[in-house]
């Protein structure tokens, strides 16, 4: 009986500490990969939840998120007066630095449709810098040379 309980509680405390470090662990990836985060904030309304899905819908706006970003879900931000204003989607820098917030409002075309376009312009002017390969394998090497380690450098591309 006392098992049971402390098996119950243990399974507990690790749903509850789940997305703190899925969180953390996103942000680690990050930095580590020289991406962005970006939260995605989940509707119960089955029109923003639409929206939503059409904007990350796109192969462009797919492509940019994969190479990018870091997606992390996140449930419903707290409810705005106006549903339109509710957030959709944050971006944050790998230190956590907010970035940009987008609600649903600013994700549609002046005739109330999802604008993919403008979600991916916002998604390209808040990606970072690229890092410079030869800074990168630079530096790598003075640490595996202070190490007394070997460096071994692999050639490759995410396409």
């Amino acid at each position: 009986m006392l098992t049971s309980l402390l098996l119950a509680t243990y399974a507990l405390l690790q749903a509850e500490a789940e997305p703190a470090f899925a969180e953390t662990t996103a942000f680690q990836e990050a930095a580590k990969e020289n991406r962005r985060v970006l939260l995605i904030f989940s509707s119960p309304d089955a029109k923003q939840a639409a929206a939503q899905s059409a904007v990350l819908e796109p192969r462009a706006v797919k492509r940019q998120l994969q190479y990018e970003y870091v997606q992390l879900d996140r449930s419903e931000e707290p409810a705005h007066p106006n549903p339109d204003l509710r957030l959709a989607f944050m971006i944050l820098a790998a230190d956590g630095e907010e970035l940009a917030k987008l609600s649903f409002d600013t994700l549609r075309k002046a005739d109330g449709t999802p604008d993919p376009d403008r979600f991916l312009q916002v998604l390209k002017d808040h990606q970072t810098e690229p890092w410079d390969a030869m800074e990168v394998l630079e530096a790598a090497r003075l640490k595996a040379q202070g190490e007394k380690k070997n460096l071994l450098v692999g050639l490759g591309a995410p396409w």
